[in-house]
């Protein structure tokens, strides 16, 4: 027990004497370090000049329209409503496909009717949902 105690007060006489250390000569040490200044602020004639040379053109150039904003995003805007009606079908599938594999599995004395044919149906919805869900959005 007195070896602890001992262990106890050697460890805390320690860090207290780091702490004071730390808080005492910390302070000078960064007043006597060699900090460099911060560099020079652009002159204005480089901004005026920067500002007179910009140049503001159309970032694309192989644009067919320049007037028709649109024009460059067509086909995306097609795909990524394509890409939302494959999620759509896949999910309205997979709930109808589901609710028919679980009205047809039949009455049964558990406590879950219907669980295992929706679990079947369920996928095979999604997919054929979401197949036929790309094909039609063309």
């Amino acid at each position: 027990m007195r070896n602890t105690q001992t262990t106890r007060t050697v460890l805390t006489r320690a860090i207290a004497a780091a702490t004071l250390v730390a808080t005492t000569f910390t302070p000078a040490f960064a007043q006597t370090r060699n900090l460099k200044t911060p560099p020079d602020p652009p002159k204005a004639a480089a901004i005026t000049r920067a500002i007179t040379n910009a140049r503001f053109e159309p970032a694309i150039k192989n644009r067919r329209n320049v007037n028709d904003p649109q024009g460059m995003f067509r086909g995306q805007m097609h795909q990524a409503s394509r890409g939302m009606w494959t999620a759509v079908g896949a999910v309205a599938g997979a709930v109808a496909v589901g609710y028919l594999g679980s009205m047809l599995e039949g009455e049964c004395a558990c406590d879950s009717p219907g669980m295992r044919g929706f679990m079947i149906g369920m996928p095979i919805g999604g997919v054929l949902g979401g197949v036929i869900a790309y094909r039609l959005a063309r």
